[in-house]
């Protein structure tokens, strides 16, 4: 008999594709709004990772308690589109939810408070977005989730503030203020019934302008508000608009002695007077607290703000509960202030507690049926963007529940990423992780997996965003804005994720600090400048093996506006690098060092002329070198009024302008990366940069372009976008893996 032996072996076998992409960072956009690692491929620009927006920031207004118990309330930024977000917030569960983001056509920039109206859904405003950009009037329904746009306002109605007010009517009735940004001071009202948007009262400078807080309606039938700006003494005023009559009535110029500058809408007590603060002015300067009676028209002030505790009271008072009047003060530039409480029966002021450093308080507190008070805080720097606090009537204890603008993740990336031998891509956010600082993280191209190396914290950042360097051996090395703590040089070691200081500079160095580039000596090269107006660069080595330090040299006596590229090693063997600056004085220079000789030389001065009959010369070098395929030296020059390529021929010591790059405002901050095809690839940007603290213009997005030295030819390949993320900051293309092929192989049996 004969046997027949079937062997069969399956192997899967993964193989990577030999195709590559380029890649760089964007701060904002993409499909979370929280920036992109971008991608170029087969010339079009995509969006390889989508980075988390945090959940919002900046909110302006206070919570409202809903009929469901959860506080609603909204920020002024954050969210997918940078442009606000509505939230919820449940005191029992101590759960947090994002509930919509605003954009540019449905409602942006909400600058005020819900409410919830008779018919149960939640009202308010946003100060931009709609068909005019003007603001929009919209509803949200805590039962359905249902968002809906109500009414766009008009151009003559733009800028809504505050909260909105049910009339007796049913009308919401609300303002619109000049105060910080494009808008008009008006009154106007809405029929929820008709979706009709009626303009009752425009202000003008003997009435008051940039309209504060909102309306209240007081037991006349009356709205009354104030104004912050212009009246007799320039200083505000308080006025009455009747609904019915629609008679419009100033009450009370502020002045310098009695308060100035009101703040937020007032308040009406049990008694029926209405209450309200200043910001300023009174004896002391620094606020009042005062009365207003509509009955008589009679203006009080009640208590001055004096210590640095009790000063500067912002928002709207509560009346709470037990018949007291609840506010909080801003207190000095480090302090927040505290809450403090005034009775309205007996004239008895307490401060009640002090806060913890929350930042701005643009409007007031809100007590929940548990009685404990809540409030929101809009923050005060580029890190604290805003928080939830609470204080407990029972305890008198004040709580910072949660911040706002968190995102554990990282988001805003910003920077050059670094390739190691596995084609993995190592980079850095400008904010977010554990602490908000940014985090160091690594992306996988193959397999688009991202992973969170380390969180950066108030140890480990300067002023500005770490710049990271692989090194050979595997170890990233980052170089930062040797600042308030002055350290220069860290490390991380990708298999632990731990940063390390290795260097710090002496106190009366550190500044802005460039990439550091490993040379062929294995040494770290970089350069970094004094602080404010000392000037001059310096040139400094650092060498990983035994952890020594050398200022090599100064570069030159440079104007402190100056910005170092990053250095370049040269297939000479020598590093290139170019001073140059974006403002006065507009010149420059481009310089090489040699390691071997420890030499400097300059290559060429770039200068300023001017011209008494206008058309001035401006030339300063700007963004990076690179080497092409020929062995030359390839850069850009910021030049008035169109910038231009040039090219060094390292060789014969030749320097030649090249073709213009013809995009007006464009800023070409990074390196150009050399292609398959001979041609260079880059990256420019506009000048203004958005962040959750900055509103920033979409229109300016920046793009990728490419430079072919055969042809000496420039062109504008594509603008970035929301889709691909927008905002390129100090970052070029790197050339990594873009796929992977799947295959399996089977071995058939063998007889």
């Amino acid at each position: 008999m004969k046997v027949v032996i079937f062997i069969v072996i399956q192997l899967t076998v993964a193989s990577i594709l030999h195709a590559q992409s380029l890649y760089c960072t964007t701060l904002k956009g993409g499909q979370n709004g929280g920036g992109t690692i971008c991608k170029l491929d087969k010339g079009k620009l995509s969006a390889a990772f989508n980075f988390d927006t945090p959940d919002g920031c900046r909110p302006r207004g206070k919570f409202l308690e809903a009929s469901d118990g959860k506080l609603y309330g909204m920020t002024s930024k954050g969210g997918s589109f940078d442009m606000g977000t509505i939230f919820t917030y449940d005191p029992q569960s101590g759960e947090y939810h994002r509930l919509m983001d605003f954009d540019s056509i449905n409602g942006s920039y909400p600058r005020g408070s819900l409410i919830q109206a008779s018919d149960g859904k939640l009202y308010g405003t946003t100060s931009s977005g709609g068909s005019e950009d003007a603001g929009v009037i919209f509803s949200y329904d805590i039962s359905s989730g249902f968002y809906v746009r109500l009414k766009d306002f008009p151009d003559s109605l733009a800028g809504a503030i505050g909260e909105l007010l049910e009339g007796a009517n049913g009308d919401l009735y609300g303002v619109t203020s000049s105060i910080h940004y494009d808008g008009e001071d008006g009154i106007f009202s809405f029929n929820i019934v008709s979706n009709t948007l009626t303009s009752l009262f425009m202000f003008y400078d003997s009435s008051g302008t940039s309209v504060t807080g909102g309306l209240v309606l007081a037991k006349d039938g009356k709205l009354y508000g104030t104004t912050q700006f212009s009246g007799k003494h320039g200083h505000g005023t308080v006025y009455s608009f009747d609904p019915v009559s629609k008679i419009f009535t100033k009450h009370y110029d502020f002045a310098d002695s009695t308060g100035e500058y009101p703040e937020g809408r007032l308040t009406m007590a049990n008694n029926g007077l209405l209450y309200g603060v200043t910001s300023h002015g009174g004896l002391n300067g620094q606020g009042v607290l005062y009365s207003f009676d509509p009955a008589t028209s009679h203006y009080k002030t009640l208590l001055d703000f004096a210590d640095s505790f009790a000063s500067h009271p912002q928002g709207t008072l509560l009346l709470a509960k037990d018949g007291k009047l609840y506010g909080v003060t801003q207190g000095s530039s480090n302090i927040s202030g505290n809450l403090f409480s005034y009775n309205p029966s007996d004239h008895e002021y307490a401060t009640v507690n002090q806060l913890p450093v929350l930042g701005w308080l643009y409007d007031g507190i809100t007590q929940t049926r548990s009685g404990d008070f809540y409030g929101l805080s809009y923050g005060n720097n580029f890190q604290n963007l805003g928080s939830i606090y609470s204080f407990n009537y029972t305890t008198s204890s004040v709580k910072k529940i949660r911040d706002f603008g968190i995102n554990e993740g990282g988001y805003s990336p910003r920077g050059t990423l670094e390739k190691d031998e596995h084609g993995k891509l190592y980079g850095i956010t400008r904010y977010g992780g554990k602490y908000g600082k940014g985090v160091i993280f690594t992306f996988d191209p193959v397999n688009s997996i991202y992973s969170k190396l380390s969180d950066l914290d108030n140890s480990s950042l300067n002023f500005d965003v770490p710049k990271l360097k692989l090194t050979i051996a595997g170890t990233l090395y980052t170089a930062m804005h040797a600042g308030r703590n002055r350290d220069l040089i860290y490390s991380l070691e990708p298999g632990t994720a731990q940063l390390k200081s290795l260097h710090k500079l002496p106190e009366y160095k550190g500044g802005d600090v460039s990439t550091i580039l490993q040379a062929s000596d294995g040494k770290l090269y970089g350069v970094w400048k004094y602080l404010f107006s000392r000037g001059g660069h310096t040139l400094f080595s650092y060498d990983p093996g035994n952890g020594m330090y050398n200022d090599i040299g100064r570069l030159k006596e440079s104007h402190p506006s100056y910005d170092a590229s990053d250095l370049l090693q040269a297939t000479d063997g020598n590093l290139y690098g170019i001073l140059g600056s974006n403002s006065y004085p507009c010149d420059g220079s481009f310089f090489s060092y040699n390691p071997l000789t420890a030499k400097f030389k300059t290559l060429k001065e770039f200068a300023f002329a001017y011209s008494l009959a206008g058309g001035d010369k401006c030339e300063a070098p700007y963004g990076f070198l690179s080497q092409g395929s020929d062995g030359k030296l390839y850069g850009l020059v910021k030049n008035y009024p169109a910038n231009y390529f040039f090219s060094y021929d390292i060789g014969n010591d030749t320097f030649n302008i090249l073709a213009q790059m013809s995009i007006e405002h464009a800023i070409p901050d990074s390196r150009m990366t050399s292609g398959a095809d001979g041609k260079f690839y880059g990256i420019w940007k506009e000048y203004h940069e958005p962040i959750c603290i900055l509103p920033g213009e979409y229109n300016e997005p920046g793009g990728i372009y490419s430079y072919d030295p055969l042809s000496n030819k420039f062109e504008r390949l594509q603008d970035f976008d929301r889709a691909t993320g927008f905002f390129p900051i100090e970052t070029h293309f790197v050339e990594a893996p873009s796929a992977v092929n799947v295959f399996t192989m089977k071995i058939l049996p063998i007889y």
